[in-house]
């Protein structure tokens, strides 16, 4: 599928979410696709996903849409990619092997791509060794199970000034936060979803195993902190700080991340020792997360071939900003990435671990195609209902959540809604 370069003038709409490190990402694509298109005028719709709804149902046509991978099932549901597998299949000039294959994963739907990975965010363990050390902890190694959690948070949980109150935890996650909760999900051996989507599994055994088990760490082991109704930390000493901030004020000694020590400047504090390793096995592996950026044609463009080469654009223009250093997060190509990590702010970080990171990740699955109850169960009712420092079983509350949301995708299916290709 080839374009001339002396083809009538066109104008491409793309659609991408806002922010700086965005626009200067399409700024740099546009600038190199117009090198070869120099007669197409690109133009672009920012926002988030729910202000593209808003822009298509008033008539607006894009032809290239970039959100995050994590999106694409209730993308898939309202018909807004097209595959690429055709364009992948008959382009010379693109090798989709050269992307790592876990990235590759994070934007297949039903067994077609629906969109190419530009950058790809994934999920470790990462820990102060000054609280390790300080505790006489040793550090966190493949060794770690779940249960490490517990016996060693409780080493790592005190009261710093003696006031009574907690103020120092093991470990400080944002539990209701969709990029965080997933990999307790995974690690257990469970899942949100049957393979069709036509049904929920959070009533599963393992799922029930997972929510529990993060209940329980902060109701019952006490190594994580807890909350009040009103979503502040239960100990004074540390209210008004949201989940996974204790962390960075050395209020914490673990948490979840990795893409922080690939930040320029760090978000950690200059004199704060950050080591980050593997997730701690779970009952089924230490699987982690990921997220990050795609780029895809909307269905219906009007210039879908044009589209497909801004999509090359934005992956070569983005590899290269990676290496620069000019480029937030982490590359989907295995030499960007070690590129990247070459750059002297980087140094210090081992390209072995992250590509290990980056194969151990997991795509978030947590979206439906036609529903969001699951997503906002964890946003509201885990931390309102199974953190407050008491003890809290579970079950009950998924099974009424499974039989909820079974509904709710029976009623959409009735209306319509599919989500196939």
């Amino acid at each position: 599928m080839s374009i001339g370069v002396g083809m009538a003038a066109e104008t491409l709409l793309v659609f991408h979410y806002p922010g700086a490190n965005y626009e200067a990402r399409f700024k740099a694509a546009t600038e190199y696709f117009n090198q070869k298109f120099p007669d197409v005028k690109v133009e672009y719709y920012t926002g988030w996903m729910s202000k593209m709804d808003v822009g298509i149902a008033g008539g607006m046509v894009p032809d290239v849409i970039s959100i995050d991978p994590m999106n694409i099932p209730a993308a898939m549901g309202k018909k807004y990619l097209m595959a690429l597998d055709q364009y992948i299949a008959n382009d010379r000039s693109f090798n989709m092997a050269e992307f790592i294959p876990t990235t590759v994963d994070m934007v297949r739907w039903q067994g077609k791509v629906a969109g190419l990975p530009i950058t790809v965010t994934v999920k470790g363990l990462m820990y102060n060794k000054d609280l390790f050390d300080k505790a006489g902890v040793r550090y966190p190694d493949d060794s770690w199970t779940w249960d490490s959690y517990i016996t060693y948070g409780k080493k790592l949980t005190y009261d710093s000034d003696g006031n009574g109150w907690l103020d120092v935890f093991g470990l400080d996650i944002n539990f209701g936060n969709h990029s965080y909760y997933p990999a307790w999900i995974y690690q257990s051996g469970a899942d949100f979803w049957s393979d069709d989507y036509m049904h929920s599994l959070v009533a599963t055994p393992e799922f029930q195993q997972a929510i529990q088990f993060i209940s329980d760490l902060a109701n019952e082991h006490g190594v994580a902190p807890v909350l009040q109704p009103n979503a502040k930390y239960l100990s004074p000493d540390v209210e008004g700080y949201s989940y996974a901030s204790l962390f960075k004020i050395g209020k914490a000694a673990m948490t979840w991340g990795a893409n922080e020590l690939l930040t320029f400047p760090s978000p950690f504090p200059e004199d704060m020792r950050v080591g980050l390793t593997r997730f701690p096995m779970g009952p089924a592996s230490r699987a982690g997360l990921l997220n990050g950026d795609i780029v895809g044609i909307y269905r219906y463009a009007k210039n879908p071939d044009l589209a497909w080469e801004y999509c090359k654009a934005v992956i070569i223009t983005s590899r290269e900003r990676q290496v620069a250093g000019t480029e937030e997060l982490i590359p989907t190509d295995q030499k960007s990435l070690l590129g990247k990590l070459r750059l002297p702010q980087f140094s210090a970080m081992s390209p072995d671990l992250l590509s290990q990171l980056v194969i151990d990740g997991r795509p978030i699955t947590v979206e439906h195609p036609a529903t969001r109850t699951v997503y906002y169960w964890f946003q509201e009712s885990l931390k309102q209902k199974f953190m407050l420092g008491t003890k809290a079983l579970v079950g009950p509350e998924l099974q009424d959540l499974a039989r909820k949301v079974d509904s709710e995708i029976q009623d959409a299916v009735k209306a319509g809604v599919t989500w196939s290709w």
